[in-house]
Formats: C-alpha cells, structure tokens, sequence
C-alpha cells in the first residue's frame, strides 16, 4: 500500500520544484490506499524536465496500482523521447501506458485474458503530462503538456518580494461541466484504442509559477478565484520547504476529501 503521504524536493539552475502526494480524508477513514502518484525527470541530455500527476479512479480498488504504473512509464517515455511534430505522438504514448496499466493488471488479476472492460472494473487513472524544455538556457520556456480526465494545469506570477498574488491562469480544464453542474465523469488511463490525446503549448515567461494537480487540490481552486487558490498562491509566493508544501496541499476544506497531490515549478525570474 502507497504511503499515506510523500513529497519532493529540488532547487537547480534558477529553478524550484516542489510536489507532494497526501491520503484524503475520505481514505483515511476507510483505511484505504492514497490512489494519487506523481512522477518528475529531468535528463541533462536532452535539457527537459518532465512532470506527471496520476488519479486513481475511486472505483477500482486497486486504482493505486494504476497511477503509480501510468506516471512512471509516461515519466520514462517523456524524457528522452523525439516530440517532434507528429499529431500522433501523444496519442500513441499515452495508448502504450495504457498498456503498461493492463499488463500490471493482469498480472495483478492472473488473467491474462482480461480486456480493457475487466482492467478498469479494478483499477484505473487519470493522467496529466508536462515537458518543460531547454530549461538551462534563458527563457521563455516551452512548455508541452497533455491530459486524460479531470487533473488540472495553472500559472500564476510570483515575485521575490512581497507583492500581492496577481491571480490563477487556468491552462487546463478539470471537471466536465455538463451546463449547470460539474460531473464527476471522467476519461481514465486504460484508454480505448481509438481514443485520440493532443498536446497542447505555451510558453512560460521568467517569476512564473506551474502548478500540475488532480481534483483533490484542483476543485477548491473555483476556476482560480476561490479562498483556497488565493491563499495558496499568496503561500507559493516563493518556494515553501518540500515539508510545508505537503501541509499546504493537505489544506482542510469540507467536502473536499479526496487524495491531494500537486507539482509545483517556479522558474527563474526575469
């Protein structure tokens, strides 16, 4: 069973990343696994830092598994693999970790027969990708990220001094909105062969802030304006240690009792 909590972090080049992964209450409770993991790379050969945020989908019990399988295989293919300029790329990394995840699942099961349809019966994620390149050399920096399901993907400035927090910039969605209400349904790694994945860009400018997070931390944000965001963004001002960056994510907020994990990058300032 995952740890009911783990964080991370390092400081090079300018940069600073912090991430942590902590147990939800509602998991607690139960006595069950944190079914969130992340992932980080960076590889001096290729000058790319690679970030990855995994949800287990409550629904499969070993959803766990799940995660932890898609965010160290997105992790490994990502860092040193050609991007290049192929539409299909992602698709077909994210169609192999989906493989990845039914193969542990097999052999998790010992049904070596066991179809998409049975995998995700027992185990399934989310999953949120992000390659930041030439990250040793000035900026603006590229940044390259695509998602299956509901995790989400925000900028904000942050400044060496203490300015007032400028605010949240949704980069990435969260929770399908069907008109009025937000649903819980999601897209999950395994994926049906057909299913396509696009990435996406931008650039990230100098005293900028990344943060990669699931629904846990996510749906307190209240598209980047709720007390949440804006108390953690005044927070990640500047870098907090790896230790009070995990207490930040594990932010009590009622009804909010879902596993919580972010990654948080700051880049160098201008």
């Amino acid at each position: 069973m995952p740890s009911d909590a783990v964080c991370d972090g390092f400081d090079f080049e300018g940069w600073a990343l912090r991430a942590a992964s902590v147990r939800g209450l509602s998991h607690r409770h139960a006595g069950t696994a944190r079914q969130d993991a992340y992932a980080v790379r960076y590889a001096a050969e290729t000058d790319r830092l690679v970030l990855i945020v995994c949800d287990g989908v409550g629904s499969g019990v070993l959803s766990h598994i799940a995660a932890d399988v898609a965010s160290t295989f997105l992790a490994d293919e990502l860092i040193d693999c050609d991007l290049g300029d192929d539409p299909n790329l992602w698709t077909g990394i994210f169609a192999d970790a989906s493989a990845a995840v039914c193969v542990r699942a097999r052999q998790v099961l010992g049904r070596s027969d066991a179809e998409i349809d049975d995998v995700r019966a027992v185990m399934a994620t989310t999953a949120v990708a992000v390659v930041v390149s030439a990250v040793t050399q000035p900026g603006p920096w590229e940044v390259c990220y695509a998602a299956v399901g509901d995790s989400s993907l925000w900028t904000a400035r942050h400044h060496a001094s203490d300015e007032a927090f400028e605010g949240w910039t949704p980069i990435l969605g969260g929770k399908i909105n069907d008109g009025e209400f937000a649903s819980n349904r999601t897209s999950a790694l395994p994926l049906w062969v057909d299913s396509p994945v696009r990435a996406e860009h931008f650039e990230l400018d100098g005293e900028m802030l990344l943060l990669l997070c699931t629904d846990g931390v996510g749906d307190a944000f209240l598209g980047g304006a709720g007390p949440v965001a804006i108390e953690l963004g005044s927070a990640w001002s500047s870098p907090p240690t790896p230790l009070n960056f995990a207490a930040h994510v594990s932010f009590g907020r009622r009804s909010l009792l879902d596993d919580r994990t972010g990654i948080a990058l700051w880049s160098p300032g201008g």
